[in-house]
């Protein structure tokens, strides 16, 4: 269940902008 938490990571990260 890392690899989902890291995806989102990413989204949020890229969303935060």
């Amino acid at each position: 269940m890392s690899r989902i938490r890291a995806l989102w990571n990413a989204s949020i990260n890229a969303t935060k902008r």
